[in-house]
């Protein structure tokens, strides 16, 4: 049997690795579509790895996006119709706080020489089986963000320069924070009310778990809680 070089074997788990967070991005969120793009072809190490994670990012804005529209306007029937406004606010929250992401990520891509996936090459596909109500986009935004959180994780072996290492550690944390949430609902730890919101805002109120870049605040710029 033929022995690859070293570079080859590294470039092949690169390759298995981009391949595994775009399907990570379609696990109950969307098949994406980055590495059949010219733009993932010309694109190669930081940038592609980079790229994967953003065409992620697209993904998650475009499902939370296609889950508001139901959550804004619930059928009668749904036995969690009522909480549907407070899960929306939640969602919207979670959505920004991918969009800020996108924002970063993008930037890393152009930095490590490649070209951004663009936003409209992502649509929301919904998994086979799956029927619209205020729980399932509760567990669709779930898988999706545990998918992330791993996605992230995993990437972080990969990618070579420290800057983009950061970035991708702070915003692995937050997706981490996202799924840690949405469980506790799903779970029924915590009951979706209005202060579910004010949780999801006092417990995830940043964007990154460290300050990546100006004008990304991480939690580092959160007041510690003081003793009584």
């Amino acid at each position: 049997m033929e022995k690859k070089s070293p570079d080859a074997v590294s470039a092949s788990r690169r390759d298995a690795l981009v391949r595994g967070v775009a399907l990570a991005a379609g696990a109950g969120v969307v098949v994406a579509t980055l590495l059949k793009s010219k733009v993932a072809r010309a694109d190669t190490g930081d940038a592609t790895l980079l790229n994967a994670l953003l065409s992620a990012e697209w993904a998650a804005i475009a499902a939370y996006t296609a889950g508001g529209q139901y959550l804004a306007s619930p059928s009668n029937s749904d036995p969690m119709a009522s909480s549907a406004p407070t899960v929306l606010a939640v969602a919207q929250h979670f959505a920004q706080q991918h969009q800020d992401h996108a924002t970063q990520l993008s930037a890393a891509v152009s930095a490590a020489g490649g070209t951004p996936v663009a936003q409209s090459s992502v649509t929301f596909t919904p998994p086979q089986g799956w029927t619209a109500s205020v729980l399932n986009v509760l567990k669709l935004a779930a898988n999706a963000e545990k998918a992330a959180s791993i996605a992230y994780t995993d990437t972080l072996k990969q990618i070579s320069a420290a800057t983009a290492a950061q970035l991708i550690a702070s915003i692995g944390g937050d997706e981490t924070q996202h799924f840690t949430i949405l469980s506790l609902i799903i779970l029924g730890v915590a009951a979706p009310t209005a202060d579910t919101l004010s949780m999801a805002t006092d417990v995830v109120p940043r964007s990154f778990t460290a300050s990546p870049a100006a004008g990304a605040e991480g939690l580092e710029t959160v007041p510690d809680f003081t003793y009584a």
